[in-house]
């Protein structure tokens, strides 16, 4: 019975708002590469949480460095992840791309956001430290 009504609900709420119901969104992911650390940044784009991507990222280099390392220098290895490590006198890696999405409804102009997701590694100690930000450059909600 509970499933029915529900069912009813949602059906009332297509009906009452038509373009609720063709409201579709197109990511662009070109912009964040084609490299491993610019498939990981696709990966998470999406589900990008300031608590838990620091961690995860950590975990996926230590992951890509375990496997690619075979005893070549960081740098080389983070350079081929996708990291830019040339200007760095200190083991200081990053990472820069956008992607975009656009939001659209029938009745509705497009809406088009782009985002900007950053990573800075850190290979200089023992153990690598990470930080993630994620910057609306236009369109969404400003942080």
């Amino acid at each position: 019975m509970r499933h029915i009504s529900l069912f009813f609900v949602l059906i009332f709420l297509v009906a009452s708002n038509p373009a609720m119901a063709f409201q579709s969104i197109k990511f662009n992911y070109v912009g964040l590469g084609e490299s491993p650390i610019g498939n990981y940044a696709r990966q998470q784009s999406r589900g990008f949480n300031e608590r838990t991507s620091n961690a995860l990222l950590k975990n996926f280099i230590s992951l890509y460095t375990n496997e690619y390392s075979n005893g070549r220098p960081i740098e080389t290895v983070a350079t081929e992840m996708g990291f830019d490590c040339k200007n760095s006198k200190k083991l200081i890696c990053e990472y820069g791309g956008v992607y975009t999405y656009e939001l659209s409804r029938p009745g509705y102009p497009n809406k088009r956001t782009a985002i900007l997701i950053t990573f800075v590694a850190n290979f200089e100690g023992d153990e690598v430290e990470v930080q993630t930000s994620r910057k609306f450059l236009y369109g969404g909600i400003e942080n």
